[in-house]
């Protein structure tokens, strides 16, 4: 079972009942199931039915790679790190490298295809984020739109570009500002958000916080504390460049992935 820590238990029995032998890959530092079912009603339905443990088996709250980790656990035993990293360049990984995998991975990336003498960069851009349920930036779409069109004209051009954003009314909007430009024609441009890009990878990743004037509280609690392995997704989608188009300052204000980024 691959991208384990994306498998909600319930999906995962039917395999695990069928199965002689069990392997079970994924990275809890990366993102989890999608649940549609809050906790509140989660808890309720357990309790209906007299599930036992229900803190270890909560729907809403595990992924099967949870589940697996407390069982090999329980046995005196610990989960298999496979630390040795291929992906991204070391200044790249490094951030997550740090900040997320306590500097336990052995970065093997020789990858020297892109002439840049920093493989992560930061292009600042003081917009307004306004939400409708999700978060949009036309600032920062507009500075994404317009780093594209600069490396279209560059020597790098023939990369795989990628652009990842946190909010899925933001990835629209760029995806609508990158279709109108015609850019295709002449770059290969993917967008979408980090949930887009699991598993996934570019050689050249722009990153779009959307994080900026107006953005609310509740938002950033949301970033940095229900959900911080989006940046790291996000981030290690990357293999020879990453760029974050952003708010420098606003992203330092709130303690977390972003101002640690």
């Amino acid at each position: 079972i691959d991208e384990a820590s994306q498998n909600d238990i319930a999906s995962t029995l039917p395999l695990l009942y069928r199965a002689k032998r069990t392997v079970i890959i994924g990275d809890p530092k990366q993102l989890r199931h999608v649940c549609t079912m809050n906790y509140k009603d989660d808890t309720r339905i357990a309790s209906k039915n007299k599930v036992k443990n229900f803190v270890d088996f909560s729907y809403s709250k595990n992924s099967i790679y949870d589940v697996s980790e407390r069982v090999v656990r329980s046995c005196n035993q610990a989960p298999i790190l496979l630390n040795e990293h291929y992906r991204s360049h070391r200044d790249i990984i490094d951030y997550s490298n740090i900040h997320f995998y306590e500097n336990k991975l052995k970065i093997k990336t020789r990858d020297r295809s892109i002439d840049e003498p920093r493989r992560i960069k930061w292009i600042n851009v003081s917009g307004t984020t306004k939400s409708f349920g999700s978060s949009i930036n036309r600032e920062e779409a507009r500075a994404v739109l317009d780093t594209l069109i600069k490396y279209s004209k560059s020597k790098i051009r023939d990369k795989s570009f990628g652009i990842v954003t946190l909010f899925r009314a933001q990835a629209e909007l760029i995806e609508e500002e990158v279709e109108k430009s015609g850019i295709r024609k002449f770059l290969d441009v993917t967008v979408g958000t980090a949930h887009t890009f699991q598993g996934d990878q570019r050689d050249i990743i722009i990153f779009s916080p959307g994080v900026s004037k107006g953005v609310s509280k509740r938002t950033m609690d949301w970033i940095n504390d229900s959900s911080p392995e989006l940046i790291n997704v996000a981030v290690t989608r990357a293999r020879s460049l990453l760029v974050i188009v952003g708010d420098v300052d606003k992203c330092r204000e709130y303690e977390g992935p972003l101002k640690k980024l």
